[in-house]
């Protein structure tokens, strides 16, 4: 009984954290742009790497391009192959000092993606100086934007660091997005949040999203933001819970920067390669008497589509179809 109160446990979390967020994207995000989330992640690696195998599942075969990544937890100890996602390049700035936070930014290997600025080594400076951040350039076809994820800790004004940041890089770009988790609350009137508007005011930056992200016992609050210099920029925004994931919730967009033609690859499933005799054995080594045992319908339906998802993925690759250069 307890086993199956444990995959009952699991199945919820998997169902909530790993379909619901990568369906709704996938449904909401746009075929011809780049796209990109944010989602404070409250470390990666959590769970004895549980949570990273749910983060992975997430961005499988996802119309996402850059996924933003605050508080990682990820450090020196932890390799690149480590949280390594198929598809993806990894940008990272970890917190060298102390435990927790850090930033990473995982890009499609198409795009072309430089470090512009990261908020480096935290040791000896002040707490004025421990908001985190990482910009970057990215590049797609001849267009590019500067794209800058920010996390700043509790208690901490981000305010003047990213008027800093931007007085000295926001002249070179024409689109700038900035996301992550400020940690100040623009649903609550007070000194911080007045400061993070007045920067944003004097570089003309604009707020996308205004509804909570973050929640918590008894209220909300609106921390993660998207930002950016021209709301045109921005096709559409939405954004997901995450409850098995994180407290925070995901926010997505699609930006109005069309996608290089010549980079997507045409995806398929490879049916002539399937190793039938592997197939069948990792079929037997399923528990599936564990499936009588939930009577929950939704749960028992969950443990079958989860197997069977992840026997297909497994045993019916996924090939790039290449076109012949010589085609009319």
């Amino acid at each position: 009984m307890m086993l199956v109160n444990h995959f009952n446990d699991n199945a919820r979390a998997q169902r909530s954290v790993v379909n619901i967020p990568r369906v709704v994207m996938n449904v909401a995000l746009r075929d011809d742009c780049i796209n990109l989330c944010h989602i404070n992640a409250q470390s990666l690696c959590a769970r004895r790497l549980s949570k990273l195998d749910e983060f992975k599942i997430c961005f499988t075969n996802s119309k996402v391009d850059i996924v933003c990544i605050t508080e990682s937890w990820l450090n020196e100890n932890i390799s690149d192959a480590t949280v390594a996602v198929d598809g993806y390049c990894i940008l990272r700035n970890d917190r060298t000092t102390g435990r927790g936070e850090g930033i990473c930014i995982y890009h499609r290997f198409v795009l072309d993606c430089k470090v512009i600025a990261g908020s480096g080594n935290h040791a000896g400076q002040g707490d004025g100086d421990r908001t985190e951040y990482l910009f970057i350039e990215v590049r797609v076809n001849n267009d590019k934007f500067l794209l800058g994820v920010v996390y700043s800790p509790p208690e901490i004004d981000c305010s003047n660091i990213l008027d800093q940041k931007l007085s000295e890089l926001s002249l070179d770009y024409e689109k700038i997005v900035v996301t992550g988790d400020f940690k100040t609350n623009l649903k609550k009137v007070s000194t911080k949040t007045a400061r993070l508007c007045e920067v944003l005011d004097n570089f003309g930056l604009f707020c996308i999203n205004n509804e909570p992200t973050h929640f918590y016992p008894g209220g909300s609050s609106l921390l993660d933001l998207l930002i950016t210099n021209d709301i045109n920029f921005v096709l559409n925004f939405n954004q997901v819970s995450a409850p098995g994931f994180s407290h925070h919730d995901m926010i997505f967009a699609s930006l109005n920067i069309t996608r290089n033609s010549n980079n997507r690859s045409n995806m398929y499933r490879d049916y002539n390669r399937i190793n039938f005799l592997a197939l069948q054995d990792a079929l037997n080594v399923i528990n599936w008497s564990l499936l009588y045992s939930i009577t929950d319908s939704d749960l028992a339906l969950d443990f079958f589509n989860s197997h069977i998802v992840q026997l297909y993925d497994s045993f019916v690759p996924l090939r790039a179809l290449r076109p012949k250069s010589n085609a009319p």
